[in-house]
Parts: structure tokens; sequence; C-alpha cells
């Protein structure tokens, strides 16, 4: 009788090419040649070892065990690689076979194919970005083949922004996933008349899987400029009439324009042009960076033409938007006073012949004056 000295071995297919993105619902069978199981309805997965495998690659369960057979389902926590394993195979302990009575028996080798990432953020905004409401925006990223390390603990400090105008700044962060973020901005209202077009947000590789080093920068938005236009509005407290411009108070309202630092304004800072002689500014006070007080001073100099083109000058030193010479008020009118002069003649006593040598005249100046 001549012996058969078997060779055992083990082939291995699987259900569906193996790749990084789908490993986590792939199934292997293994198919024994010249050897068996001893008890099929008692195989583990421990009896199996997968090697050669990425990490995070593990055995969830064994089904459809028969003497020569069995099906290995598979499970893959995500765990990012990026080179393929050309040498994935399954040993099956010896303890389940029969033939093999030592370690372990290995299947033939498949490959599981990488997939390298491309890591995209995408930014987007609540509504397109204009420079008199940025701060009020919100951003937010939305990450494709990539993502956060852990959306929970993101700080502000992780992310930049790029190319942003003077005074934008991140408020806050909120993770809303682990591929989701939103960004609060905060914005001081530095102007600015040219448009950013590559506006972009760095996100540090630190808190990013697949992104190892540096940064990933956003996709670019645009944030609109806006051309402002400066106007002051003079006013006054009653009507400017040359009998009581030394009592009046004048205010001045900006649009589109504030104040630099409103407390600190000054009477150098702002001046008259188109008053009549004798009118100067008495004080300034301002009451927002939006809103400051004049009080007039009038020496009584007189005037007899009604000033129609009276105006407020406020040095471009201490506004934001106008860069230079200064920004003029809309003109006022101030109502002259035409005097009709009266002298008006007394005297102590009677005028009689007998006393005319001891009497005294006295004139009275009525809107006159020497």
């Amino acid at each position: 009788i001549v012996a058969w000295v078997e060779n055992p071995q083990a082939s291995i297919f699987e259900d569906s090419l193996l790749t990084e993105y789908r490993l986590d619902y792939r199934s292997l069978t293994l198919d024994l040649s010249e050897e068996k199981f001893k008890d099929p309805g008692s195989l583990q997965i421990t009896d199996f070892t997968l090697v050669g495998a990425p990490y995070g690659t593990s055995i969830q369960s064994v089904t459809d065990a028969a003497i020569t057979g069995v099906t290995i389902n598979l499970a893959f926590t995500g765990r990012d690689f990026d080179a393929d394993s050309t040498n994935f195979r399954v040993e099956i302990d010896s303890s389940v076979l029969i033939q093999t009575e030592t370690l372990t028996l290995g299947s033939d080798s498949l490959t599981i194919f990488a997939y390298v990432e491309n890591p995209v953020a995408a930014l987007s905004a609540d509504t397109i970005l204009h420079e008199n409401s940025l701060g009020v925006r919100t951003l937010t990223i939305d990450l494709t083949e990539e993502r956060f390390t852990d959306y929970t603990t993101l700080q502000t400090n992780d992310f930049v922004l790029v190319n942003a105008p003077g005074g934008l700044s991140i408020q806050s962060i909120t993770g809303q996933a682990p591929t989701q973020v939103d960004i609060e901005l905060q914005y001081t209202g530095i102007d600015f008349d040219v448009d950013s077009v590559n506006f972009a947000v760095d996100i540090a590789s630190t808190e990013l899987v697949q992104t190892t080093s540096g940064f990933l920068r956003s996709v670019p938005l645009i944030i609109e400029a806006y051309q402002e236009n400066p106007v002051a509005t003079l006013s006054s407290d009653s009507a400017l009439r040359e009998q009581r411009l030394d009592y009046r108070t004048l205010t001045v309202n900006l649009t589109e324009e504030m104040f630099s630092n409103y407390l600190t304004l000054g009477i150098a800072d702002i001046s008259l042009s188109g008053a009549p002689s004798g009118i100067s500014i008495q004080s300034v006070t301002g009451i927002s960076p939006y809103e400051a007080d004049i009080e007039l001073s009038y020496v009584g100099i007189d005037f007899d033409d009604d000033s129609s083109n009276f105006v407020l000058n406020i040095n471009n030193s201490v506004l934001i938007q106008t860069e230079s010479g200064i920004l003029t008020s809309n003109a006022l009118n101030i109502q002259a006073y035409v005097e009709s002069p009266v002298a008006t003649l007394s005297s102590g006593s009677a005028l009689s012949e007998y006393v005319l040598d001891q009497q005294i005249l006295t004139i009275d100046f009525t809107e006159e004056q020497f």
C-alpha cells in the first residue's frame, strides 16, 4: 500500500476588489485543498489571523463554515493608508486542521489597494461677504477626503484667515461634525476699498487626519469692498439769527463715516466757513463715533446780509474714511438782522428859556451804538 503525503493548501478569494474605501464591506472565502477542518461548526475568529493587512483591518465574523471552506467577513476602522498591501493573506491555526499539525497554514496572497486622498476644504458663507456686514457673518468649512481628529476640541488658533482685510478675525469656532466646522467672524470696521478675491482659511495639520504637515487651505471666497460716500449733516438747536448766535449749538451727524476717537475731539479739529465776522467755535463735544456738538461764540459784529453758505469743515485727521483734506457739511443759513437805528433825546426837566443854561440832554440809542 503506497501512502499519499498530503500537501495542504488554502486558496483565498475576495467577493469584490479589496480597496481601502470598501474594506469594511468585504468578505473572503477560504477553500482548503488536501486539508480539512476538524469541526467546522466550532470555528472562531481567533482561529484565523490576518497577515499583511492595513492597520485597522480585523475579522468581524466567520460564517458558512464547511469541511473544506469558510467565509471570513472583514471589519475596517477607516484608518488611512496610502500604500497598497500586496501580500495580504490569512493564516489558519493548526489546532483546527487535520493535516497541518504545527503552527499555521497560510493562504495565498491578495492585494488591498490603497486610496491616496486629495483633501479639500470647501469654504462657504451664510450670505455674500460684504464689507459693511462682515462682523455678523458665519463661515462653514466642509471637508472632503479629510476629517478632523476631534471636531469637539477645535480652537480659534487652529484656523488662520488668509488674504483677509485688516480688522477681520475669528470670534469663535464650533465643530459640527468630523468633516464640518462653523467659524464666526468679527470685524473692527477698518475700511478697505478693494475686493479681497482670494480670501481663504488655513486649517492646522495637527487637527486633521490626512494632512500630516503644514496646513490645509480652503477654496477661496470673495469679500466685496464697499465704496463709502461720507456725509456730514449739520443742524442747529434753533434757527440761526444774528441776535442769538452766541447761544446756539450745532450738531454734526456722520453717515458712512466715523470719528477715529470722538472723546478727544477739539476746537482745532473743526472749522467754520461762510460765517459772518465775529463767529467762532467755543467748544466741541463728541457724543458718539458718529455725532458731535459745537457751541458757537459771537462777539456781536454787525452784518446785514444773510449768510446762506455757512458750513462746518472736519479735518481728515480725526476721521476714518476721509483720508485727505476735509469733510464739509451741508450749508445752513444765518439770518441777518437789519437794524433801524433810533436816537431818543430826553432832558432831566422841561426845557424853558429861563433855565436852559442848567439843563442836561441825554441821547439813548436803539439798534445803534457809538
